[in-house]
């Protein structure tokens, strides 16, 4: 199931962003790499809080090159998996860069994603904007606006929708 949708993903981006064959096919064979080093962390082979390769894969998100962003949100997808405390941490910054220097690019992906993906997403979100302390809820409807502002053709909606689930999943967290 989860080829099928980096299939799909790769298909569509591949029309979206008018990336080169050749570029794709790197990139495919990149996301196997990826899902190699994701299953060794799984398998307790690689320890993700001493990795600097899960750094590096996961800085791609905010890459100029769109192949190489695409790149690592699989991987980031891969690593999402198997998040546990320490490896969380390391995913919730990188994804909420992605969102707001990408906002166009993470709406298209996030969209094709299944609803627990989408989940597992703003979970990582919502936790972002928790750990930066008391006042993190302050912190969400001002990301939003200037993810919106950088995206003048984002579907407002689906921010919109976003920006719910992250309130309501902070809320969530922040009861406990």
């Amino acid at each position: 199931m989860q080829k099928t949708n980096t299939s799909i993903l790769f298909s569509l981006f591949s029309i979206l962003l008018l990336i080169s064959c050749e570029q794709i096919e790197k990139t495919r064979a990149a996301v196997n790499t990826a899902e190699e080093y994701a299953q060794k962390i799984m398998d307790g082979d690689i320890l993700p809080t001493d990795s600097e390769e899960n750094l590096a894969f996961l800085q791609g998100l905010t890459s100029l090159d769109s192949a190489q962003r695409i790149k690592a949100f699989d991987y980031y997808l891969q690593l999402n998996k198997y998040s546990n405390g320490t490896l969380g941490g390391l995913l919730t910054g990188h994804i909420k860069n992605y969102f707001l220097e990408h906002p166009q690019e993470f709406l298209h992906l996030f969209k094709l994603l299944s609803d627990e993906q989408q989940s597992k997403i703003i979970d990582d979100l919502s936790y972002e904007f928790y750990a930066s302390g008391l006042e993190g809820k302050n912190d969400i409807l001002p990301f939003i606006k200037e993810t919106l502002q950088k995206c003048k053709s984002c579907d407002a909606a689906t921010v919109e929708n976003i920006y719910t689930q992250i309130i309501e999943q902070y809320m969530e967290v922040n009861a406990e």
